[in-house]
């Protein structure tokens, strides 16, 4: 991924914004329940195999490239960052219901959704949705990086 440009510069809000992810991607909340996951239109092509819930700078980027390397398809957050910016806003969604009680906390469903298209997971924002994940596919094999806190 190439460093932005300085009009292609966004703040950390404006990248987690989910008004603009509605714009670019027309995802408008759902007419009963008002929640953009019920609205996005993906759903699960291939099965879960593995959950790699370490935390952030534990090994997670070269593990998610090796599972690539391997043939899985993995979803980390380098993802949603790159451009398009798919589903920063349903990731919002999720983590405003589990963290703040707002709107219906996320099960399989919603996970098939937004990680549909994929068979691995690894890193942020996954990693806030371990015992949900673990839940959800539990016949998904599980890695949990570790590092040494002084390295």
């Amino acid at each position: 991924m190439s460093s932005p440009t300085a009009n292609e510069e966004t703040t950390l809000l404006d990248t987690f914004d989910s008004r603009e992810t509605h714009e670019l991607y027309n995802i408008k909340p759902h007419p009963i329940t008002g929640r953009l996951i019920d609205s996005y239109p993906v759903t699960r092509t291939k099965p879960m195999r593995v959950l790699c819930l370490g935390q952030s700078r534990t090994g997670t980027m070269a593990l998610f490239m090796a599972l690539k390397q391997l043939g899985y398809t993995p979803y980390h957050m380098s993802t949603p960052l790159g451009s398009p910016k798919t589903n920063l806003g349903l990731w919002r969604e999720a983590l405003d219901a589990k963290f703040y009680g707002k709107g219906k906390l996320w099960g399989r469903e919603e996970f098939d959704k937004i990680l549909g298209p994929y068979d691995a997971v690894a890193d942020l924002p996954a990693i806030c949705f371990v015992e949900e994940l673990v839940a959800a596919y539990p016949e998904a094999k599980v890695i949990v990086t570790q590092r040494d806190v002084d390295s």
